[in-house]
């Protein structure tokens, strides 16, 4: 993998022009905030913890960008795609500063911080401001170029190209479901209960989303549908080099659901046969998957027919 020489300046540089960027208002606002600023709330939504200003910015430059940096030193050190370390980097740090900037701007004009209420909507407008900062990050940076690779026993192509089936992790289904359904229970508390509704909705959509794969095999590639309307996964017919069978578990890809390793992209949610895809200009993609020999012979029919 050889990553573009602008892809490190996105991942490490730019959390830290959000972090300075976010200091920077936060600072203009030094006239209008009282001595105190609160910075921790209790259980009840009433602050109970306060830091002068410079203290509170020290304290979100170090948990904002401080930590996304570390993450995308572990996440770089990994081999992961670029625009993955990018995305995990700026929507941190965007959630962490859009937070300080929520929470610092409503107390604005305040002389004594001790009667601001925990506002769940803060959290609401940090959320928000890390998908934007995920969606940038991934879009600024350039994609990584791969060498490639080739199947070493690829498996005889069968008559037609033509071929379906089912990923599905009836565990994943069932954690979604609940998390998802304790979400909309908590949204309709108020703060913290509601909060902690929007962590546990924002994380059960995406685990419900991956939990359940349609895998299509034809003459245009191969596609990956989702239980919902995104994410779709192609990898068209011209940019396939072959397919075999080889059996992993999810320990070789660090867990189970979709993984990005050095060895390749899995969708792994069971130890068994898996379709590996071979790809010319990406790593091999690995999915688990009943009747991995004859998804296989599809792909090389196509090749083959092409």
């Amino acid at each position: 993998m050889t990553r573009h020489p602008r892809a490190a300046w996105i991942v490490f540089g730019l959390p830290v022009v959000i972090g300075l960027a976010g200091v920077a208002v936060v600072w203009s606002w030094s006239g209008d905030l009282p001595d105190q600023i609160a910075r921790h709330w209790g259980g009840s939504g009433v602050a109970d913890g306060y830091s002068s200003l410079p203290v509170s910015l020290m304290t979100t430059l170090a948990v904002g960008p401080g930590i996304a940096l570390l993450v995308g030193a572990v996440v770089w050190a990994l081999k992961a795609p670029s625009r993955l370390a990018a995305a995990l980097t700026v929507g941190l740090t965007s959630f962490v500063i859009g937070l300080d900037l929520a929470t610092t701007g409503a107390q604005r004009g305040l002389d004594d911080a001790s009667g601001v209420e925990l506002s769940s909507w803060w959290f609401v407008a940090a959320i928000g401001a890390a998908a934007v900062g995920c969606a940038v990050g991934g879009l600024l940076t350039p994609r990584d170029r791969y060498e490639g690779s080739h199947p070493d026993d690829p498996v005889p192509a069968a008559a037609s190209a033509d071929w379906s089936g089912v990923v599905r992790s009836d565990i994943f289904l069932g954690i979604s479901g609940v998390v998802l359904l304790a979400g909309v229970v908590l949204l309709f508390l108020p703060a913290p209960g509601f909060m902690v509704g929007i962590i546990l909705v924002v994380t059960g959509l995406p685990l419900l989303a991956t939990a359940w794969w349609r895998v299509t095999v034809d003459q245009r590639g191969v596609r990956l549908r989702s239980l919902a309307p995104w994410p779709v996964w192609r990898v068209g017919a011209d940019r396939i080099t072959g397919a075999e069978v080889t059996t992993i578990g999810p320990g070789e890809f660090g867990g189970w659901g979709v993984r990005m390793t050095p060895r390749g992209t899995g969708v792994v949610y069971q130890r068994g046969e898996a379709v590996v895809i071979h790809r010319r200009d990406a790593r091999p993609l690995f999915i688990v998957i009943d009747d991995a020999r004859g998804a296989a012979a599809a792909v090389n029919a196509q090749l083959r027919a092409g």
